[in-house]
């Protein structure tokens, strides 16, 4: 007899043990991310730098690329693939068993997620009064004494980024599914396999739902309290000069770790190889699955930011928005794409176009990364003076005129920014993808996942730099509309 409403077919003090051993991984991960995103933004700030969007642009790249990618690339980089994997009955190395245990999705997270903890504790180390790291400096107290000391002092946005790495390690799947280790999502994501019924992945959620739900309350409370400042600093000092290019090194050697940097190094020239002559027919189709979903989160992601700011006059719409965006970004993905799923199928006949389409994964998209876009252009939002707010008040503009004639031309760079994450993000998901799967189609990103299980390290490093490739786009057109726009002036 299948599984009723609410019933699961895993018993429930599995899946609290289950919810305790990924919560320590997501911890692990937490604490090791803001180890080095916490030393990231500290040697920023000590260098002098200001809040620019070259600056800001450098440190979320990474996030740009998901945890499985970075799983992925460091496959090859041992030499392994699914194939290889299913015929070993024991690790040939400790560096694989490692890897293909729980430090080694704590690895991956860290590697992934260390730009929030970067960010949050750069934004507040600038809120500190650099004269008081002056009078540390002339009082002979150590680098090691002064950084503990502004690290107490910027405890707020430390923690609230420990709180999020924790929120994003507990709703990854792809590291985990991919490393072979058995994780709270990784259970809902085979259990949605099994019944494909909403009730008990629900149930199932509930405990980590109300955690992610502490959590946004935590975020929304303390947002304010972590503004990017744009104050501008003194001349770098002579004696700090060492930080710039200690940084950059680091830099470098963090994003050499992530998974097209890995692959790169190790299948540069299988890559090329592969690009000329795997299954081009498979590879244009794909390509033009994950274009186009690409293209239409990025529309819908732009209207839904429309209809924000037309509603974030309003203060408590404006916090219902960001902790629902929130929401649906931390939750694991097989929850809302079978909530979408069952939304879209009571619908009958209707939704049918939508279900076989690429529109459906990119809705999924849209809404999923939609509050990474929401949060660039709330904190552009935040800074528009008051004296601003009044006069667009006295006037009796309506917030269609506020939205079209003020906030879009003053936050046009944020709201490029969001949309840009939007794109980069939505060619990287693969659990969306492969639940949401229009019939025949497959994106870039679930083919190279495929491609583990029955291709070959060059297949899986073609794949994973495409991909890459892919989610720069925007940046590259970027960069040479203004090359060119720079000549013809």
């Amino acid at each position: 007899m299948p599984p009723t409403l609410f019933e699961t077919s895993v018993p429930i003090w599995r899946v609290f043990a289950l919810l305790g051993s990924t919560l320590g991984i997501a911890v692990g991960s937490a604490l090791l991310a803001m180890a080095i995103g916490v030393s990231m933004g500290l040697l920023l700030y000590l260098s002098g730098r200001k809040a620019t969007s070259l600056w800001i642009g450098a440190l979320v790249l990474p996030l740009i690329w998901p945890p499985f990618q970075t799983a992925i690339g460091w496959m090859v980089l041992q030499g392994e693939s699914g194939i290889t994997l299913f015929q070993k009955d024991s690790f040939d190395s400790w560096v694989l068993s490692i890897l293909f245990s729980p430090l080694g999705v704590i690895l991956v997270h860290s590697v992934s997620f260390w730009p929030i903890p970067a960010l949050l504790s750069w934004w507040g180390f600038l809120k500190l009064d650099r004269e008081m790291v002056d009078q540390l400096r002339v009082e002979g107290v150590s680098i090691i004494q002064s950084s503990l000391f502004l690290c107490r002092l910027n405890l707020v946005p430390i923690s609230v980024s420990i709180l999020l790495v924790v929120i994003f390690s507990l709703g990854d799947i792809g590291a985990a599914e991919l490393l072979q280790v058995n994780t709270f999502p990784v259970l809902l994501y085979t259990e949605l396999n099994l019944i494909r019924t909403l009730g008990p992945v629900i149930r199932m959620s509930a405990p980590l739902l109300l955690f992610m739900a502490v959590g946004i309350v935590i975020w929304t409370s303390l947002r304010n309290r972590i503004r990017i400042e744009t104050d501008t600093f003194e001349p770098l000092p002579s004696q700090d000069r060492w930080i710039s290019p200690a940084y950059s090194r680091w830099f470098l050697g963090l994003l050499l770790l992530l998974g097209p940097g890995t692959v790169m190094a190790t299948e540069s020239v299988q890559i090329v190889r592969d690009l000329s002559t795997i299954h081009l027919p498979l590879l244009t189709e794909c390509l033009s699955a994950s274009i186009w979903t690409g293209i239409g989160a990025v529309l819908l992601g732009a209207l839904f930011l429309q209809c924000g700011l037309l509603a974030s006059g309003n203060r408590s719409v404006a916090w219902t928005i960001d902790c629902v965006s929130f929401l649906l970004f931390a939750i694991p993905a097989p929850v809302l794409a079978l909530a979408l799923l069952k939304m879209f199928s009571s619908m009958g006949r209707t939704a049918l176009p939508l279900l076989d389409s690429f529109w459906i994964l990119s809705l999924a998209c849209a809404i999923r990364f939609y509050w990474v876009a929401w949060s660039l252009v709330q904190s552009g939002r935040d800074r528009i003076p008051q004296s601003l707010e009044d006069r667009m008040k006295t006037e009796g503009l309506s917030a269609w005129q506020r939205t079209r004639h003020i906030f879009n031309p003053l936050l046009r760079p944020q709201i490029m920014a969001g949309l840009t994450l939007v794109w980069a993000l939505s060619l990287g998901e693969v659990t969306l993808t492969r639940i949401l799967q229009p019939p025949g189609v497959q994106t870039l990103a679930a083919r190279t996942v495929n491609f583990m299980h029955w291709g070959h390290d060059g297949m899986v490093a073609a794949g994973l730099v495409t991909v890459a490739l892919l989610e720069f786009l925007p940046l590259l057109v970027y960069i040479g509309w203004k090359s060119v726009w720079g000549r013809t002036q």
